[in-house]
């Protein structure tokens, strides 16, 4: 789970910005507040308002650069771009979470692709113990005690290239060592390994008509009135040479067991691997009028009945794992009910013991709703006539009735993240 968020100097977000899924002293949906170790009370889900260009996307993309750069080791430095000495400054980032039963912290920054300072921690009520601190062409291991795994991160860290995080080094190099000091690396690279980002526009990479979900997809149809009764698969074993060796190399690349294929999409086609062989699954949608049941192919659903049918497997993963998941535009496509829907549907099976996270962005005003959300789940992200994008949550007005309709204040511009509309 997300604890804070904190990083400045990228991309709109100019100056330091703080994030925060801990719980406030707001008194309302008290079931909302998930216990964690360590006496620690953390919200599941938090909603992300603004207009278009203020900077809800580039939100999602500082976790999205975290996650890649620990995870598959990619070079990025996008800087604040519209002041040249920000060019010349460092972006940070820095994020405490929850994974495997420890809080850890975990930090770095980039100047010009080049990782200037890196460190891990892990935290309790009584200790914060420093796991590595990289800085200056130096790595400082005073927490690792056993001198055979400490010789072995210097080696280790003496092979990492200036624009590669350490981590992501000490990880590969270590992933099959059963050490207990190297457990923690592993514990923050999985976090993100699992960590599930949707930007807006991106497509589905898992059939929600397949084997496994089947069953659960279907069930969740009539929460939707989305026009169709079920759907299926059809499935056809491929066995044309030349698409099969793609299609292994593409599965072998990307340890994943299917795919769908953007220029794919609209015709609900999927590739499938399943005991060896590859397979091509075409979804077909169920109608019915009257007695007579109609099978249509996917292409002909409206876009929000896809959509939803899209996010579907990250409702199932939200629900029966400890998940964190990141939507930009959840809204998309969705008439406003079907959103508030699924975001209810989250809500209904979250539990003071249950680990998982949705923060998603949205321009549906009408889902800024406290009988939906607590004010410190309520965040907006505003443009400022510098084009410096700031972010803050609505607990920071202590004035907010339990009562009011922050929807009018907000659209009257009391909050900002409005757009300047000139008329």
């Amino acid at each position: 789970m997300i604890i804070d968020f904190t990083f400045e100097n990228f991309t709109s977000f100019r100056d330091e910005v703080s994030f925060s899924m801990m719980k406030t002293l707001e008194r309302q949906h008290a079931n909302h507040i998930v216990k964690a170790p360590y006496g620690l009370k953390l919200l599941p889900i938090a909603a992300i308002f603004g207009a278009n260009a203020s900077g809800k996307s580039n939100f999602i993309r500082a976790l999205k650069v975290m996650r890649s750069m620990v995870v598959n080791n990619e070079k990025s430095s996008i800087p604040f771009m519209l002041d040249d000495d920000y060019g010349n400054k460092e972006i940070n980032f820095t994020i405490k979470l929850l994974s495997k039963g420890y809080v850890y912290e975990y930090s770095f920054s980039i100047l010009k692709k080049n990782i200037q300072e890196e460190y891990l921690k892990k935290n309790s009520p009584t200790e914060e113990l420093l796991l590595f601190h990289r800085k200056n062409g130096k790595i400082q291991l005073d927490a690792i005690q056993n001198s055979d795994i400490k010789n072995r991160l210097n080696v280790q860290y003496d092979g990492t290239d200036e624009k590669q995080l350490f981590l992501n080094n000490a990880y590969f190099q270590n992933k099959n060592h059963n050490a207990k000091e190297l457990q923690h690396f592993k514990n923050i690279y999985d976090w993100f390994n699992k960590l599930v980002i949707i930007e807006a526009g991106s497509q589905a990479v898992t059939n929600p008509f397949g084997d496994i979900l089947y069953e659960k997809t279907n069930a969740l149809i009539p929460l939707f009135d989305l026009g169709f009764e079920k759907g299926e698969v059809l499935r056809k074993e491929i066995t044309d040479p030349d698409i099969l060796k793609q299609l292994k190399d593409f599965f072998e690349t990307d340890n994943i067991n299917a795919i769908q294929l953007n220029d794919l999409v609209n015709s609900g086609h999927f590739f499938e691997e399943k005991d060896g062989k590859f397979f091509s699954s075409k979804i077909l949608l169920s109608f019915r009028a009257g007695e007579k049941e109609t099978k249509l192919p996917w292409m002909l659903a409206s876009d929000g009945s896809k959509r939803i049918i899209q996010l579907s497997p990250i409702l199932h993963v939200l629900i029966e794992h400890d998940a964190v998941v990141v939507i930009d535009e959840l809204d998309r496509s969705l008439h406003t009910l079907l959103a508030r829907r699924f975001i209810e549907k989250f809500l209904e099976d979250c539990s003071s013991d249950r680990r998982s996270q949705l923060i998603f962005t949205t321009h549906d005003v009408t889902l800024m709703d406290q009988d939906i959300f607590r004010r410190d789940e309520l965040w907006i992200v505003e443009r400022t006539n510098e084009h410096v994008s700031k972010m803050f949550s609505l607990i920071e007005y202590k004035d907010i009735r339990n009562d009011k309709d922050i929807r009018r204040s907000y659209l009257n511009g009391r909050f900002g993240g409005i757009p300047k509309i000139l008329l």
